[in-house]
């Protein structure tokens, strides 16, 4: 069995460790991670000291979730790539969940294969994600905890020839009928509130949820956007960071959305230990990613409309005020972005503009 280099050395520096499966002397397997080492050496040294006292090592069962734990404490990624990596494994891997990796057979890729279709994702994204899966399975091959990944088996995903995809996630937008019956489904007041400010606000996942009651202006009904909660990489230091590009905006709320938020402070101003620190979207921690993205995808799949991700709100939000001939400059100080980025970025949507200009200046 192969040792570990951990990303947390102890404050010696040791950082080297082994971990193994055993059985004891009942037959009963057990899992044994080792302290940590200063040298590689040591801790090979120690792991067969302890396999010769153990006298007997298997590899039987390895949790699915143990390993993708280990692959990524084990990943040399930056933070960003380790962040979307840990994500997409959680996000699109429930049907491996609690599985002995021995039994995830090329016929179960196939099937899960069929789930991520069922998504509504370009194929260059499904071909990233079938990656990230493929690559936890050759850790496994390489550790030697399986013989075979059958992600290599199975062929990635392939473009349809015949069929015009979406290639960039800006042109994928709700429109204001259906954003009205997607809502209309939702039958639980806090994730109204809680689409409906995405949708109307524009705000950026990770700043929606870094709201608190203290950014709220009650009495001018605006919003200060001046921070986003730091979920980059699985270790954080700091539980808030600046927004994207730093800039600090106050947006107006409109008022079908401002009785909802009054309607949601009215019933977390009764949580015991309530305060301004509190979260717009949670108590006292804010509500996380993954259930966001559990109750968007129900509720999507309820309303039979559409599957957006949560970034899309905000380019729905964008879509509808371009729609609606919103000044570009108040798109932009809206959106927290410069009118360069707004423009390059909702390009597709202007030449439907273009063409109402040339049908006033036809008139002339």
């Amino acid at each position: 069995m192969p040792v570990y280099k951990s990303k947390e050395p102890t404050k010696d520096g040791r950082k080297w460790y082994f971990k193994c499966q055993y059985k004891d002397a009942y037959g009963e397997i057990h899992t044994k991670k080792s302290k940590k080492f200063e040298l590689k050496g040591q801790a090979e040294e120690a792991e067969r000291n302890f396999l010769m006292k153990c006298g007997e090592i298997t590899y039987d069962k390895i949790i699915w979730d143990d390993l993708v734990k280990e692959f990524l404490e084990n990943s040399h990624n930056k933070d960003g790539t380790l962040y979307s990596k840990k994500i997409n494994l959680e996000k699109y891997g429930n049907i491996f969940k609690n599985k002995d990796i021995v039994t995830i057979t090329p016929l179960l890729v196939e099937k899960w294969k069929k789930e991520i279709n069922n998504y509504n994702l370009v194929t260059s994204t499904k071909q990233n994600i079938f990656n990230y899966f493929k690559t936890v399975l050759d850790y496994a091959v390489k550790n030697r905890y399986i013989e075979l990944n059958p992600f290599r088996i199975i062929s990635n995903f392939e473009k349809d020839p015949d069929k015009i995809e979406i290639k960039h996630e800006e042109e994928l937008y709700l429109t204001p009928d259906e954003f009205n019956k997607f809502i209309l489904t939702i039958d639980d007041d806090f994730w109204k509130l809680f689409f409906s400010f995405a949708f109307y606000m524009g705000t950026r996942k990770g700043e929606q949820i870094a709201i608190q009651w203290k950014d709220i202006d009650f009495n001018n009904h605006t919003v200060k956007i001046y921070k986003q909660i730091n979920i980059k990489g699985l270790k954080k230091d700091n539980l808030f960071i600046p927004t994207k590009n730093s800039v600090i905006r106050t947006i107006s709320v409109p008022n079908k959305l401002w009785g909802m938020i009054v309607g949601q402070y009215n019933k977390s101003s009764k949580i015991a230990g309530f305060n301004d620190e509190f979260f717009v979207f949670g108590d006292d921690k804010y509500i996380s990613y993954t259930t966001i993205d559990r109750k968007k995808d129900y509720y999507f799949k309820l309303s039979g409309v559409k599957r957006i991700t949560m970034h899309q709100f905000r380019h729905s939000h964008a879509s509808l005020l371009i729609s609606n001939n919103v000044p570009l400059n108040i798109i932009a100080k809206r959106l927290g972005d410069t009118p360069d980025i707004v423009l390059k970025t909702y390009a597709h949507l202007f030449p439907q503009k273009e063409a109402e200009v040339l049908k006033i200046l036809n008139q002339f």
